[in-house]
């Protein structure tokens, strides 16, 4: 079920890449832009959800509550970052 949802979800991804472009409302590098900012900024989640999970198995590594904000931030920094780029372009 998750390969078919991860690969339904990447289909649309890619097809509304294609018609951005066939409509002509974005340059085929606008669109690889985006897809490239859009993987780096995934890549940067999984990492930090990845070590969150790994700290919180082990519980001599445990990070105390406080120390959990300066992640969500970053997540959230990112989210804020990806609304202020679209609503530039």
């Amino acid at each position: 079920g998750r390969w078919a949802a991860a690969s339904i979800a990447g289909l649309l991804i890619v097809l509304v890449g294609f018609s951005r472009m066939y409509l002509g409302v974005h340059y085929p590098s606008d669109v690889l832009a985006s897809f490239f900012f859009a993987s780096a900024q995934v890549c940067i989640a999984v990492t930090l959800i990845e070590i969150n999970q790994r700290l919180s198995l082990h519980p001599g590594l445990r990070l105390p509550d406080s120390s959990y904000k300066p992640l969500m931030a970053a997540l959230a920094a990112m989210a804020l970052v990806s609304a202020l780029l679209v609503a530039v372009a």
